[in-house]
C-alpha cells in the first residue's frame, strides 16, 4: 500500500521553512546553504604563490549572496555550515604576462597533496583568460575551501566583478 503526504510547507519544529512544494510540483528549499561571491575591487591584483584569491558577497553587484549558514570569512575561505556534498566552481581572470597559470582549490588551508582539492593549469600564449575550478566535495559542518595561486610565483589577476566569481552550494 502506498502512502501519500499532502503537504504544501515543511518546517522545523521552531516554525523555520524547511521545504515548499507548488502546485506544479516545484520544490523551493529557502535554507539550503548557498553562497555566490564576485571580484571585490575591479582591478588588477597580485597575488603571491600560495595566496587565497579573494572575493565578495556583498557591496559588489547583484551577483553575490550567502543564505543558510554559508560564509565567506576573510573575504577568502568558502565555510560550510553542515555536513554534506557540495558544488564549488570559481572562475578567475588572469592578466598576467607569464604563459603558465595554475589555480588550486585547497581544503582548510592546506598545502600538501591530501588537502589540495582540485587543480587546474593553463600554459602558452600570455594573452589575458579566465581558469575555472569546478568540483564536488564531500565536506564536514566547519571546513572550508579557498582558491588560490599554486604558479610558483607571482601573478597578476583582475579581480573584477564581473570577471572573477565563485559560488558554492548544497547538494545533499
Amino acid at each position: 500500500m502506498a502512502s501519500i503526504l499532502k503537504v504544501e510547507n515543511i518546517s522545523h519544529t521552531n516554525s523555520t521553512a524547511a521545504m515548499t512544494i507548488d502546485s506544479s510540483g516545484r520544490i523551493l528549499t529557502p535554507a539550503r546553504p548557498m553562497l555566490c561571491a564576485q571580484g571585490n575591487v575591479n582591478n588588477d591584483v597580485v597575488y603571491a604563490n600560495n595566496a587565497d584569491i579573494a572575493f565578495a558577497t556583498s557591496g559588489v553587484g547583484f551577483g553575490e549572496f550567502a543564505q543558510g549558514g554559508m560564509s565567506l570569512v576573510n573575504n577568502t575561505q568558502f565555510t560550510v555550515p553542515i555536513t554534506g556534498l557540495y558544488q564549488f566552481q570559481s572562475s578567475v581572470y588572469i592578466n598576467d604576462s607569464h604563459t603558465a597559470v595554475r589555480l588550486q582549490l585547497t581544503l582548510n588551508g592546506g598545502t600538501n597533496p591530501a588537502t589540495t582539492i582540485a587543480g587546474n593549469v593553463q600554459s602558452g600564449a600570455a594573452a589575458s583568460r579566465s581558469i575555472q575550478l569546478n568540483h564536488v566535495l564531500n565536506l564536514t559542518a566547519g571546513d572550508y575551501v579557498t582558491v588560490r595561486n599554486f604558479s610558483g610565483g607571482d601573478r597578476t589577476f583582475y579581480n573584477g566583478y564581473n570577471h572573477t566569481y565563485a559560488f558554492m552550494y548544497l547538494i545533499g
